[in-house]
């Protein structure tokens, strides 16, 4: 967090974490504490956000970026409702849409 906190103190305004393109299996180590990987990102999230003193500009992308990415898909998925469940409210959401790049 010193690292972080550090950054803010330089003037850095907007900050973001990215969890995009990774693999979306929980560490072995991480099993006994989170139920899923989507609560181990919004727990992690919700940490740094409130340790950071939740700052006005703060990003989250989550591991299902776009429809395309969704498993099985948008509608069944078991990672979204979580992430909008547990992530604080004042955490900004990155989604690209229907594909990675999408025309709207």
């Amino acid at each position: 967090s010193s690292g972080i906190n550090a950054e803010y103190g330089l003037g850095c305004e907007a900050f973001a974490l990215l969890f995009d393109d990774i693999d979306p299996r929980l560490h072995p180590d991480d099993e006994e504490k989170f139920k899923t990987p989507a609560h181990a990102q919004a727990h992690v999230t919700n940490e740094v956000y409130h340790q950071m003193g939740a700052p006005e500009c703060f990003m989250f992308c989550p591991t299902e970026y776009c429809e395309a990415y969704c498993q099985p898909s948008f509608y069944m998925s078991t990672y979204l409702p979580v992430i909008g469940a547990e992530l604080n409210l004042g955490i900004e959401i990155l989604w690209t849409g229907p594909k990675v790049i999408s025309k709207h």
